[in-house]
């Protein structure tokens, strides 16, 4: 603000940034091979005004051969796709664990139990299973025409929109029929506290409940950042991979349910 103007390099120092003029000119070492010593301070010029630590046992590196990384740009996108779906991974794989420990206990519980009750499964089991196939099937329309927004304009984002509203929807219907089907055993007497049979029953159908109402929070979220243009990619994946999995899950307990009861 006041006083003398500084000169362009007032500490007299060696290292590069003050060893070119400012802005840096095009060819600013008029095309001459530049030495620089490393270790222990990097880049500095090698010379008789530098510091003798610096010079002592320097290595020196000619920066023409001298790899440098690609540049990063503010534009460019990261990549979000390979985390989330690792972390997806392996809440899959707990869950597999879980019900895998749920399946084991239940059968070795029926081969020792003797007041084990047989019961039949009520048929709109089968309707909700369905439903839950078919909600993939839309999700995975969803996903297929998601990334073709730029190329088909707004038919597609509507295909997109009216797919995952779909998913939703079965979804819901879904979790309404598995309501829908406890209340129905539980007229049979078949509560959740009459016998070992009922007990693990319930625990099988509700913690495959609990996932499937985390999905339909998930989907809601999904068509919230869809609507307001700013749903990405992978997180489209991510979800599509969780919805996927719930329903091989629900076919997996169905198919427990089925051999042991």
């Amino acid at each position: 603000w006041w006083g003398k103007v500084a000169s362009p390099n007032p500490w007299e120092a060696t290292s590069l940034e003050w060893s070119i003029p400012s802005p840096p000119a095009i060819k600013s070492f008029g095309g001459e091979v530049v030495g620089v010593s490393r270790d222990p301070y990097q880049y500095g010029f090698e010379g008789p005004q530098d510091f003798v630590m610096q010079r002592t046992g320097a290595a020196v590196t000619d920066l023409t051969t001298v790899a440098l990384p690609p540049p990063q740009t503010a534009n460019t996108p990261l990549d979000y796709s390979s985390l989330s779906k690792t972390g997806m991974w392996i809440f899959i794989a707990a869950c597999i664990m879980t019900f895998a420990a749920l399946t084991s206990a239940r059968l070795a519980r029926r081969g020792s139990a003797q007041d084990w009750q047989s019961f039949r499964l009520p048929v709109i089991l089968y309707f909700n299973t369905v439903l839950l196939v078919g909600s993939s099937v839309t999700l995975e329309m969803a996903r297929r025409s998601f990334p073709r927004f730029t190329l088909s304009g707004a038919r597609q984002e509507r295909i997109v929109k009216l797919c995952l509203t779909i998913t939703l929807l079965f979804g819901a219907v879904f979790l309404g029929g598995q309501v829908a089907a406890w209340l129905q055993l539980r007229s049979q007497g078949f509560a959740f506290g009459a016998g070992p049979s009922s007990s693990f029953l319930y625990l099988l159908l509700e913690a495959h409940g609990v996932h499937v109402l985390v999905g339909l929070i998930a989907i809601a979220w999904v068509l919230d950042k869809l609507y307001g243009s700013q749903l990405r990619k992978p997180s489209l994946d991510t979800f599509e991979l969780y919805w996927h999995f719930t329903t091989a899950l629900w076919l997996y307990v169905l198919g427990v349910l089925l051999i042991t009861i």
